[in-house]
């Protein structure tokens, strides 16, 4: 892969911060205003889930294909588009008016996402070299950020006017300021003319692994989207009050995604984080089945050190497989199409298994064996195995 230019380091993180932050305000906002919508669009709990279900089943189909469209898009081009589609979905939702036209907008979001997802930790990479863990640690905080940012303001917004179009509406703002810095900091249209490996990629046991266990781990965070805040509103927790419990959930997962990567950068075996925020991810569920009243603040603590630090150290991890930045970006890409598919039923599936009294204790049950299964999955991503699972003369020559 050729390199993108390094022009001020400062404009490049910054890039990578302002890119971050815009790719969960569209899934985390709807949850907290769930209420206002279902009273305004007339959605049942099962239509709703699909504002998280359909685009992330977008952002996995177009992980998959972006590595095949990446010889002939042009990086800079790519996360314009991306970018301005993004921005245009969000600011379309002021004037939406039914349940419809809202899963349209998060369809046209997913979509951009999908592309922004699949290229970037490449990008990183390329740039990075060495420093890319600390750089995914960084880009996967602002995901997190950027959810937390979502759950908390959209509440806030609404309560003014009970306007809640106009609420989610807002994450237009930061969408155009990073089509900005992409526009500045990126200055070369570069099209990646090297083969990519991906047959070769697609077949391995290993793509499998990291597929199921992303999927497995993201199923949990996208339940944690749609349905935490619901969940304690039928507990009796005012709207705002559930929307902050999103909104810390986001805060710990970006801490963790920052500081968990930097702890584990000297380290090349990650297989220690990835069970210890694994472990931190089952504590929270299985609160959340038997005293979810308790405390909900360390509960939502808890999931979302274990869920932040799982998915920056699982990027990593992906990125750690391969040494070439463009190959190693399209095993990123593979791992969360195939990844962010399963994922997507996760809302639907709690959705099925709540019980006629509301409780999602079935639910949590589910995503605790989820995380279960994944720590048998997880340990055997022993470093010594990886050119085993990914032979270098291999992939060079598909």
């Amino acid at each position: 892969m050729t390199a993108l230019p390094r022009k001020n380091m400062w404009q490049i993180v910054l890039t990578i911060i302002l890119v971050g932050i815009n790719l969960r305000p569209f899934l985390t906002g709807p949850g907290p205003v769930i209420d206002n919508i279902i009273a305004s669009t007339g959605m049942s709990y099962s239509q709703v889930s699909l504002l998280t279900l359909l685009p992330m089943i977008l952002m996995g189909v177009g992980a998959l294909v972006v590595p095949f469209l990446q010889p002939y898009i042009q990086a800079r081009r790519g996360l314009q588009v991306a970018m301005l589609i993004l921005l245009l979905a969000s600011f379309s939702r002021a004037y939406v008016s039914d349940g419809d036209q809202l899963l349209i907008t998060a369809l046209f979001c997913g979509l951009s996402v999908a592309y922004i997802q699949a290229v970037f930790p490449g990008i990183i990479k390329a740039w990075f070299g060495q420093k890319t863990p600390i750089m995914m640690g960084l880009y996967s905080a602002m995901l997190m950020g950027g959810g937390a940012l979502g759950a908390q303001l959209s509440p806030v917004l609404t309560a003014s006017d009970g306007n809640w179009q106009q609420a989610l509406a807002w994450f237009a703002l930061p969408a155009s300021v990073a089509l900005v810095a992409i526009t500045l900091s990126i200055k070369k249209n570069i099209s990646e003319t090297n083969k990519l490996p991906l047959n070769t990629l697609i077949w391995r046991p290993r793509t499998a692994l990291l597929i199921v266990g992303f999927g497995f781990v993201n199923a949990g965070y996208a339940s944690m989207v749609a349905w935490l805040a619901p969940f304690y509103q039928s507990l009796g927790m005012p709207s705002a009050q559930s929307g902050s419990l999103v909104a810390i959930l986001s805060l710990f997962q970006a801490s963790a995604a920052l500081i968990i990567p930097f702890l584990a950068a000297k380290n090349h075996d990650r297989r220690f984080w990835l069970l210890l925020t694994l472990t931190s991810q089952l504590i929270g569920f299985l609160a959340l089945m038997t005293m979810p009243m308790s405390a909900p603040y360390l509960w939502s603590i808890f999931l979302g050190c274990g869920l932040g630090g799982c998915f920056s150290m699982m990027m990593i991890a992906a990125l750690d497989h391969v040494p070439h930045p463009l190959h190693a970006g399209a095993l990123s890409a593979l791992m969360q199409g195939g990844g962010f598919i399963i994922a997507s039923f996760g809302p639907l599936i709690a959705v099925w298994l709540q019980q006629d009294d509301g409780s999602f204790t079935y639910a949590w049950a589910f995503h605790a064996i989820l995380v279960i299964l994944t720590m048998g999955l997880f340990a055997r991503l022993n470093p010594h195995n990886y050119n085993k699972a990914y032979p270098t003369s291999h992939i060079l020559t598909d």
